[in-house]
């Protein structure tokens, strides 16, 4: 069933929605987690709740335990409860969410087991209670639907919607609640709010190679800490067998066709010992070593475990990986800032960047400038440059400056005139960027930049750790798809985008990679309100960051990719521009002294 045809329409359906950020946990929504509130007089508003994941947290085995029906004492309460009943899916998940309700309620809802949706809850209000009987509205929208694979392929985005519930004493006298009846537009099947997904699931994303074997790309899972420990790892395993998402698939290589699992992993002190079948192999020695990284970054909780693969019950011996270096985002140097100050561009830190001969930033080139980017290599040292020079009459050029040895070679691109921020692909000197709203691919080296896909409107690209995924503002609208290289210095682009956030950031300005799973969308609001919100790649899960933003409308965000938990941290830096000044932003935005405009980070 389409996501469209999710909800049957009752009342006439209105509320803002709040979204917030998922942490290690998969997809299906709890309860708010706001204390309950005693009988009011008059309706009382219950916020959402402020729920942020932290971004990497995933130490957690220990199972969550869901609210059982009697545990709640008030009305508001009880309907919190009750969206995270059904967290798992399935019959059990069902027959927990029936115990809620009365027997006349159960005749108002039927729910099915075979779908669970995840509703983003924007509020709770408890009315006046009359006769015994409370009301409750909850307005919501629909983000998707968690399929068995433990991803949300299809984001519905629909709403705000409505429902209210009648909550009533379980039997006359009784302390104990239940919900007697439901009206509005009530989602078919099993729903959980996207609390309950933050709180009873943990994200679990698995890797796949790229399809250069070069790199490996997360592809975001939802993992129910419903399920028993000792589980969960032969869940992770099918996952992987099973293949990556529809929107992903373009840009990565599935395992070799016809592999299984010869029964569930053995857990040992440490590790696990893996078992598959003989196609397993069909890439040779190297191909399995591939396959144990890529395992052992799936399997990933609090730490990356080791692994002993074996095919058809023979252990194999494999070639060791430095497993930091097959995920690019586990090895990123320190952050490195920049500035634009009266046209040129500076480091923000002292001693940031080399001044001597042969460094990019003594180039000629360097002037004029409204907006770059830099590349380095391993030792920080800045290898290739693109300025976008804006002239006395307005018009703008994009300059490439690659240094070779102590000299400097540039190139004057060919592109048209208004360009957004450049930004190269992570592991390249190959550059995007947004021109008259068009994509453009462009190797430093020549003066004929590619169009890519052929995309209209476009006005703001930024690319993940890994290279093969890219966020995109086109037409307003903040936009996630695949990416990957073809033929020469090339990159083309998936047809399955994903939308982030149209209700919350209807008007998106600029994008950024915060860390391999999460990215940053800022704009404008309805009202034409500052917005920006920290969302999981794959719009899933979502945090509201505008406030702070201090009433200031931003015009472009730009990140450093934070590390992924159980290495070193470092990243998760923000820098926002905005019509008052640009500054870094860690919760709050904090102004760099007056004329720093067009901060980034060098890649």
């Amino acid at each position: 069933m389409g996501v469209a045809t999710m909800v049957r329409r009752g009342r006439s359906l209105a509320g803002v929605v709040s979204a917030r950020t998922l942490a290690t946990a998969l997809i299906v929504v709890a309860g708010l987690g706001i204390a309950g509130c005693g009988v009011a007089s008059e309706p009382t508003a219950v916020d959402a709740g402020d729920a942020l994941y932290p971004g990497g947290d995933r130490s957690g085995d220990s199972m969550t335990s869901l609210p059982t029906a009697n545990a709640a004492s008030q009305p508001d309460q009880l309907v919190r409860d009750f969206f995270a009943a059904a967290v798992g899916g399935g019959d059990e998940a069902a027959q927990r969410a029936r115990l809620f309700l009365t027997a006349e309620g159960l005749g108002h809802w039927k729910p099915e087991s075979t779908k669970l949706t995840i509703l983003r809850l924007s509020s709770v209000t408890r009315g006046v209670q009359t006769g015994g009987r409370t009301p409750v509205t909850v307005t919501y929208q629909i983000v998707g639907e968690l399929t068995n694979q433990g991803s949300v392929e299809v984001l519905a985005n629909s709403g705000p919607h409505k429902m209210t519930f009648m909550v009533v004493p379980r039997e006359e006298g009784s302390a104990q609640l239940r919900i007697e009846k439901m009206t509005g537009a009530i989602p078919d099947g099993l729903f959980i709010s996207d609390v309950a997904l933050e709180t009873h699931y943990r994200v679990q994303p698995v890797y796949f190679w790229d399809l250069t074997g070069r790199w490996l790309v997360p592809d975001l899972r939802y993992l129910p800490l419903t399920m028993q420990p000792d589980v969960r790892p032969n869940q992770v395993v099918q996952w992987l067998l099973n293949g990556p998402s529809q929107w992903l698939k373009p840009a990565v290589r599935s395992l070799p066709q016809g592999t299984k699992a010869n029964g569930a992993p053995v857990s040992r002190p440490g590790g696990f010992v893996v078992n598959l079948s003989s196609q397993a192999e069909a890439d040779g020695p190297q191909g399995l070593s591939h396959l144990a990284a890529q395992l052992r970054w799936s399997l990933r909780s609090s730490s990356i475990p080791s692994i002993d693969l074996q095919i058809e019950g023979q252990a194999r011996d494999l070639a060791s990986t430095d497993i930091s270096k097959v995920n690019p985002a586990a090895s990123l140097p320190p952050p490195q800032p920049f500035a634009v100050i009266n046209g040129r561009v500076v480091p923000r830190e002292p001693g940031g960047a080399s001044a001597e001969p042969g460094s990019l930033l003594t180039s000629k080139e360097n002037q004029r400038v409204v907006a770059a980017a830099i590349s380095r290599d391993t030792n920080r040292a800045l290898n290739v440059g693109a300025f976008v020079q804006r002239s006395a009459g307005g018009a703008e050029t994009l300059v490439t400056v690659r240094r070779i040895g102590t000299k400097l070679e540039s190139v004057r691109v060919n592109l048209p005139s208004t360009m957004g921020r450049p930004v190269f692909v992570p592991g390249t000197t190959t550059l995007l960027i947004a021109s008259v709203g068009r994509l453009y691919v462009v190797d430093p080296a020549n003066k004929t930049p590619r169009v890519v896909n052929g995309l209209d409107g476009v006005e703001a690209v930024a690319v993940a750790p890994d290279g093969r995924r890219v966020a995109l503002v086109v037409n307003g609208k903040a936009l996630v798809a695949a990416l990957w290289p073809v033929a020469g210095n090339n990159f083309t682009l998936g047809q399955l985008e994903r939308q982030l956030l149209p209700r919350e950031v209807p008007r998106a300005v600029a994008v950024a990679w915060q860390s391999e799973d999460r990215v940053l969308v800022a704009g404008t609001s309805d009202g034409n309100r500052p917005a920006m919100w920290e969302v999981t790649a794959d719009g899933v899960i979502a945090k509201d960051r505008s406030s702070g933003l201090r009433a200031s409308i931003p015009t472009d965000v730009v990140a450093y990719p934070a590390s992924p938990q159980g290495f070193s941290p470092g990243g998760g830096a923000v820098m926002v521009e905005t019509a008052a000044g640009a500054g870094e932003f860690a919760g709050e935005l904090v102004l760099f002294p007056e004329g720093q405009r067009s901060p980034f980070y060098a890649s």
